[in-house]
């Protein structure tokens, strides 16, 4: 696992734009939960599956 920063989507390694193919974001709430999946493709020069990221979160109070 590497650090996430969604600020560098759609950023080569040197900060130039890079074509983003398609990416989709899913949010929602269960009852306390909350969850969040998002997933990018983009033309890049190592052609990866691309980067996915998610969260989940539980309110106690």
């Amino acid at each position: 696992m590497i650090p996430f920063f969604s600020r560098r989507i759609g950023l080569d390694s040197l900060g130039n734009p890079v074509t983003i193919r398609y990416g989709g974001k899913f949010t929602g709430k269960a009852g306390r939960c909350n969850f969040g999946l998002l997933h990018i493709k983009d033309y890049n020069k190592w052609d990866n599956p691309g980067y996915t990221v998610g969260r989940i979160s539980y309110h106690i109070i």
